[in-house]
């Protein structure tokens, strides 16, 4: 039995009718799986842009929520729960990550002080049942099981992409009555945004190419470039910058792992990225200040970042309340703040995932949020054992990819952003492969 292709279902296996039942929904839950990826592609609704005029009512009804998303959602929850109940308690101890908890506690915790109360208390619940979603879903199927969910779905995606593209460019194509100027032209496929549709491009050529690179496959370097012509069609910058480093991580990743000395060697590599980053620091210092000091700095980042942490340094312990910064009306701070750059009024989101969480979750959920999402991923790629070196590290480079693109978009915790889903469940698989060197037992995977 090839025990890194099998089920959590069969790490209990019985004879019988019930071994037939529990390989049924073995297929259900993975075809379950394959469905929600497809939905958080389209973000419920293929082609779902916005104009200049949808963006503006956007901002201004956000707080209302999309009920049909939210009944999908729930539907998720309930149906991931009913089929997977029967090994809660494998799937607990396989996939529990407790500083994640705790962060999802906390984030609940922070509706009693939020802005807007009711919308923070509703995009805490929507964030933590697609997280549980994300995590029940993994545990369950196994790392090996959702790389082929994401592998299929991708290629998929990638096809449909095109074809819009050819076929549809009114709709898979920003045009010239988008709110922000910088978007006409960008493509965006069937998806709802250049931004994500490149994250989610780069995330492909990331698993083409390495399914090439390890079982040498003509079709997956046709892929590949596919891939890499479409993220180039999105104009994504931040993708298109992150994607090298991300494929040239997980490349040396996976030879530390085939070698003899893979903690010694990632110990050093961390502790050497980390003085490089310190030196380079201190010969480059006021090159770096002086670009951190134009708001105009990275498409105007730097201005969003100004803002957010004059705000966090008055709301140093607590923040704003999750999900109660921005997009909830004439009540966000960043309308009463004094702002010169009055464009940052129509901005959704802080383009920087862990200051979001600072600014609106306190210091606390930012200790939280790097714990998890950053220090928990690292430990996991020192526990993963040589005979996981393939899946381990392709994980390890679509986990950093999310990490070094969260620096410049939000994408930790962002409710139900695909990109987001990617990042929890290479952090979920990361956890999961780092466990079976821990517990001994490979089979539940």
């Amino acid at each position: 039995m090839n025990t890194h292709n099998a089920g959590l279902r069969q790490f209990a296996p019985v004879g019988g009718e019930r071994a037939g039942v529990r390989i049924s929904y073995s297929s259900i839950v993975y075809g379950l799986f394959f469905f929600f990826m497809w939905y958080s592609y389209v973000n419920g609704w293929p082609y779902s842009g916005r104009s200049a005029a949808e963006f503006e009512d956007a901002l201004s009804t956000s707080t209302k929520g999309d009920s049909a998303r939210q009944a999908f959602f729930l539907l998720m929850f309930g149906l991931t729960i009913l089929f997977t109940l029967a090994n809660l308690k494998a799937i607990l101890f396989r996939a529990f990550q407790p500083m994640l908890f705790v962060l999802f506690a906390w984030i609940l915790l922070s509706c009693l002080w939020a802005i807007d109360p009711v919308t923070s208390f509703k995009r805490s619940v929507l964030a933590i049942i697609v997280a549980v979603i994300t995590i029940n879903m993994t545990a369950y199927l196994g790392p090996e099981k959702i790389m082929d969910i994401l592998y299929k779905s991708l290629i998929s995606l990638l096809i449909v992409n095109f074809l819009s593209v050819a076929l549809v460019p009114n709709w898979a194509i920003h045009l010239s009555d988008e709110y922000d100027e910088g978007l006409i032209g960008a493509w965006k496929g069937i998806m709802i945004h250049k931004n994500v549709a490149s994250g989610v491009s780069s995330v492909s050529a990331i698993i083409f190419f390495f399914k090439f690179y390890t079982r040498h496959r003509l079709h997956d370097l046709v892929l590949t470039v596919l891939a890499i012509v479409f993220l180039m069609g999105t104009s994504g910058k931040t993708s298109i910058g992150f994607l090298l480093p991300s494929i040239a991580f997980a490349l040396a990743y996976r030879w530390m792992m085939l070698s003899n000395h893979k903690n010694k060697l990632l110990l050093t590599t961390l502790l050497s990225i980390v003085a490089v980053l310190m030196i380079g620091y201190g010969i480059f210092r006021d090159e770096i200040i002086e670009v951190f000091s134009n708001p105009q700095s990275f498409t105007g980042r730097v201005a969003i970042w100004n803002a957010i942490i004059a705000y966090g340094k008055d709301h140093f312990w607590l923040g704003s309340g999750y999900g109660s910064f921005w997009q909830i009306g004439e009540k966000s701070p960043i309308f009463w703040m004094n702002i010169q750059q009055m464009w940052l009024t129509g901005v959704a989101h802080s383009h920087n995932g862990f200051l979001e969480m600072w600014v609106t979750t306190g210091i606390i959920g930012l200790v939280l949020s790097l714990i998890s999402g950053l220090v928990m991923p690292i430990i996991g790629l020192f526990y993963a054992s040589r005979e996981d070196a393939n899946i381990a590290s392709l994980y390890a480079g679509i986990w950093l990819f999310c990490l070094l693109t969260n620096l410049l978009e939000t994408r930790f915790l962002t409710k139900d952003s695909v990109m987001w889903t990617i990042m929890l469940l290479s952090m979920t698989s990361l956890h999961i492969i780092g466990g079976r060197r821990r517990s001994g037992n490979r089979v539940y995977d």
